[in-house]
């Protein structure tokens, strides 16, 4: 499989234009995509994390199935839900 791009840390140009360009493999962990448009019209599955910028894109990476990266030093929770102290039946 190739390669993707990587635009990692990258704050791309105001007005860029990503109406079907395809991001499959391409690595956005860090990128601002704050004045990007048509990012809702790319095709493929791109990685991003936590310090991704999507502010006022309207863009749910989620929903377009790209990847969250999450940093080893993040605890990511597998399993049963924690209980919170709501969850807790008094004793």
């Amino acid at each position: 499989m190739p390669r993707g791009r990587t635009l990692a840390g990258r704050d791309l140009e105001p007005g860029a234009d990503l109406a079907f360009t395809n991001l499959n493999g391409t690595d956005l962990r860090g990128a601002d995509l704050t004045n990007v448009v048509n990012l809702g019209l790319t095709t493929g599955s791109a990685t991003y994390d936590l310090s991704t910028d999507f502010t006022v894109s309207g863009f749910d990476p989620v929903a377009a199935g790209w990847t969250l990266v999450v940093p080893a030093s993040v605890p990511v929770h597998r399993g049963e839900p924690t209980r919170s102290f709501s969850d807790s039946k008094p004793d």
